[in-house]
């Protein structure tokens, strides 16, 4: 083993751990936590929302639009509404909190990793059957998370027998309908969490105003802390889990893992465009203003350590799969450790040291 892919290898112990939130008095009087909650909200989680549930209509119409014609392959048009609601997803994915999260809205978008393939095995099945549950939105919403969101679409478009598209014929339209299906529940899902972002619902009433009260916040510590583990742990699982991963780099299993979105040739760009997302929530959000103003350039620092991330991972031009035979891929994916490393501990220091956060808990117990 190099010594790069030997320090890749070495992770922090980001104890965050659920071990509760304490405070430095003077540095949370003068924490704005509701005003980093309401920029968080209007600069990032809204308008990442909103151009997922965009994105979510288009592949639906492009969906409909393609399976209304002449039997053949997959249209551009098709192609590029599918990433573009693939790179939507991956700009906002790291929000592991609020509506996306009910109702299993998360893992029904995109469930993974799924390390026993479960998802192509019940595809496969529910095309061999020809199963009609899998042809109605309604219906498919209530099945197996595997059966549905974006692995399943990317599975009828691109896996094996998508070849049944150009070929008038049972076959081709059982697969169309099922396709339609799960675009009409990746939209109903994204419009769902979109509109339970709005003003004045119930969700947002609980984000806004913690309190005694509140099911889910007991002060506004809460809410920054629940937007630091956003960011922190978004972070976290890119390097070491769908990064290392693919590298065989993982602290599970010496051998390398699937990266997401390879059958469509996405898996790079899905990488990239999660890493774009969290330096949205970084910039946008307000949490760089926030460490800037408590430790001057430091906030500037680790935006550049995050631009330098992002740089190695858009030169990668290939799948992630390529680094297993390219050494110049492999080395850009190494690269990108370094930067997402410094910038996740960085921000770790700081961000709690100015929130009067102890910022305790382990994103990774427990996959």
């Amino acid at each position: 083993m190099t010594m790069r892919r030997r320090a890749f290898l070495i992770v922090f112990a980001v104890a965050f751990v659920v071990c509760g939130v304490t405070f430095s008095p003077a540095a949370a009087a003068s924490f704005d936590h509701k005003g980093l909650a309401r920029l968080v909200l209007e600069s990032h989680i809204r308008p990442g929302y909103e151009k997922l549930a965009a994105a979510a209509d288009a592949f639906a119409a492009e969906t409909k639009t393609y399976c209304e014609a002449a039997p053949g392959k997959p249209s551009q048009a098709l192609r590029k509404a599918f990433r573009e609601l693939v790179l939507a997803w991956a700009r906002i994915e790291h929000i592991h909190f609020g509506p996306v999260m009910d109702e299993r809205r998360h893992a029904r978008v995109f469930y993974w990793p799924d390390r026993k393939s479960l998802g192509k095995r019940q595809v496969r099945r529910a095309l061999a059957k020809r199963d009609v549950r899998s042809l109605d939105r309604a219906a498919l919403a209530e099945r197996s998370v595997a059966l549905q969101g974006l692995g399943a679409a990317e599975y009828l478009l691109f896996g094996n027998g998508s070849d049944e598209f150009e070929q008038a014929g049972p076959a081709r339209d059982y697969r169309c309908g099922y396709l339609q299906a799960v675009a009409a529940n990746l939209s109903f899902i994204a419009k769902d969490v979109q509109s339970a972002w709005a003003d004045d619902t119930a969700y947002v009433r609980t984000y806004l105003s913690p309190g005694p009260d509140n099911p889910a916040y007991l002060d506004e510590g809460e809410v920054t802390l629940e937007i630091a583990k956003a960011f922190l742990v978004g972070l976290e699982r890119l390097r070491d889990i769908e990064i290392a991963g693919p590298l065989g780099l993982s602290r599970k299993t010496a051998r390398r893992t699937r990266a997401a979105f390879e059958p469509s040739g996405l898996s790079s760009e899905f990488l990239a465009a999660k890493l774009e997302g969290m330096m949205t929530l970084y910039v946008a959000g307000g949490l760089l203003d926030r460490i800037e103003a408590h430790e001057s350039l430091m906030g500037q620092s680790i935006l550049i350590e995050l631009k330098q991330a992002l740089k190695h991972l858009n030169s990668v031009k290939g799948p992630v799969s390529s680094a297993s035979e390219d050494k110049k891929a492999e080395d850009l994916f190494l690269a990108s450790g370094f930067p997402l490393k410094n910038a996740r501990e960085q921000t770790r220091r700081v961000l709690g040291e100015a929130a009067g956060l102890s910022l305790g808990f382990n994103a990774l117990d427990g996959d």
